[in-house]
């Protein structure tokens, strides 16, 4: 387990219901000198989160900053915050496993079912995956603070 100093965010979305459910995930130290470029990892990490749910963002938040965003209900009755996108991954250095997931889990995209025909798998070839996961990869670090790389996602049910 590592000693270094935690640097982590969140992003909170609420379902047709009103409910609330948090993504939580770490990632590098903050200097005068890597701000900018967090800052744009960071919305486009948001960006792509929002991709794949049809909850509403309600939040964000990390070390020193939260942003509300809106107040609004999403009127799908599909937005459900039980409904999340589990997405594991591994340490880069140490392949410790680790997960991630992702509330309100939106399974048709632009492309398409962002789920596998007859499975409950993501298909990780849609373009709303390859962008978050892009995005997780650039931005997200594992507790042990090294990078992570993405393994594969599933839709799965939480009552949380």
């Amino acid at each position: 387990m590592s000693t270094n100093p935690k640097h982590f965010g969140s992003f909170t979305f609420k379902d047709t219901a009103k409910q609330t459910s948090n993504v939580s995930f770490n990632f590098g130290a903050i200097t005068a000198l890597t701000i900018a470029a967090f800052l744009t990892q960071f919305g486009t990490f948001r960006t792509a989160t929002q991709a794949l749910s049809i909850g509403a963002l309600v939040t964000d938040s990390w070390t020193g900053d939260k942003t509300k965003y809106s107040a609004a209900t999403p009127t799908d009755d599909n937005a459900r915050r039980e409904r999340k996108w589990r997405v594991d991954y591994e340490d880069v250095v140490n392949f410790t496993p680790g997960q991630i997931e992702i509330p309100v889990a939106k399974v048709t995209g632009a492309g398409g079912s962002l789920v596998i025909n007859d499975t409950e798998i993501a298909d990780l070839t849609q373009d709303e995956w390859v962008d978050w996961i892009a995005a997780f990869e650039a931005l997200c670090k594992s507790d042990d603070g090294n990078g992570v790389n993405v393994l594969g996602a599933v839709l799965v049910g939480r009552n949380l």
